[in-house]
């Protein structure tokens, strides 16, 4: 859940090539895809989701860069594999294609409006069983 606060996945910095020169987006792709039931909400390094009570609106920071390109069709990804982003920042709303699971798809978030109209609670939660127990190794408690 996004830290518990809302419904669904959440990807910091979706438009960032992390540490092991993955674009996030395309490994929150997969993390999708792992987790078909669940919503995913990508936010670009230059934006915020702003709640207030049951409202929502996107911050962009105007003159950085992002990965929302606006074009004829629509708006459409635009990070390069090298991580230039070649638009705007913003937040991408996604989801797992409940006809073809093994394609995601992505809107990009209004720039205001009503949490129940972007979001959606899971249809199913999928626990990675096998990674949970990894990183609980990794990082022990003491409380379990």
């Amino acid at each position: 859940h996004g830290m518990g606060l809302l419904p669904g996945l959440v990807c910091p910095h979706h438009d960032r090539i992390q540490s092991n020169g993955i674009l996030r987006a395309k490994d929150f792709d997969q993390m999708l895809l792992r987790h078909p039931g669940e919503l995913g909400i990508g936010i670009d390094h230059w934006a915020a989701l702003i709640v207030t009570g049951q409202d929502y609106r996107v911050l962009s920071l105007e003159g950085k860069p992002g990965s929302v390109v606006m074009g004829e069709k629509g708006e459409k990804f635009g990070v390069d594999d090298d991580g230039t982003a070649n638009g705007i920042p913003g937040i991408w709303i996604k989801h797992v294609d409940p006809k073809d699971s093994n394609k995601v798809h992505a809107r990009v978030c209004p720039s205001q409006g009503k949490l129940k109209d972007i979001l959606q609670e899971p249809s199913v939660i999928v626990e990675d069983v096998e990674s949970v127990n990894t990183c609980r190794a990794a990082n022990p408690s003491g409380f379990i």
